[in-house]
């Protein structure tokens, strides 16, 4: 997340926020908004962005962003997709990229969409009343599956080492990273 269109200073995670970690910011909506999501891509391969809880205006023609590209994606908030009569005041939905499922999730591309009923955000977009709101992602990170093992090998092993060792058992279940966003825990 920015400051503004340039996408040059990124936005600072305020204290509530720190717990993301891994996790992309928070997306608020309420029932029947129409959100429009500006998807730059600082990476340097293809990425997209996907949710749970959302139609996605043109979704045939959902688009891949190059690395560099900015693409603007267009989300309704169907009905469908908010708290029920015996739920609470929102639910949690996620997003992700979709270009691999796999390896952009492994990678980190996942971040929380939480749907509200209407008058339940405030002009911020914040929930009402609630003075702190908390994304949980526990997932086992299999870091072998990462578009960015190779470029890890790289910089944090030393020596000699060649892909067969990739295979190794020990090697594989040591990038296994049992996480809650991100962050493992002993």
């Amino acid at each position: 997340e920015y400051t503004d269109g340039t996408f040059k200073t990124p936005k600072k995670r305020t204290d509530a926020e720190q717990h993301l970690e891994i996790l992309g910011p928070f997306i608020w909506a309420e029932v029947g908004d129409m959100l429009n999501i500006v998807f730059r891509n600082n990476a340097t391969r293809p990425y997209s962005i996907h949710a749970h809880g959302v139609l996605e205006k043109n979704h045939r023609d959902s688009k891949t962003a190059m690395p560099g590209e900015i693409v603007i994606y267009q989300w309704d908030v169907p009905e469908r997709s908010g708290p029920g009569p015996n739920d609470s005041a929102c639910l949690s939905w996620i997003y992700y990229s979709t270009v691999d499922r796999v390896k952009d999730l492994y990678s980190g591309l996942v971040g929380p969409l939480k749907v509200c009923r209407k008058g339940t955000l405030d002009s911020n977009g914040r929930r009402k009343g609630v003075s702190k709101e908390f994304a949980l992602l526990f997932l086992v990170f299999d870091e072998n599956q990462s578009w960015y093992l190779e470029e890890n090998v790289k910089i944090y092993i030393q020596g000699d080492w060649n892909r067969s060792q990739q295979q190794d058992e020990e090697f594989m279940e040591s990038n296994k990273m049992h996480a809650i966003n991100g962050k493992v825990y002993a």
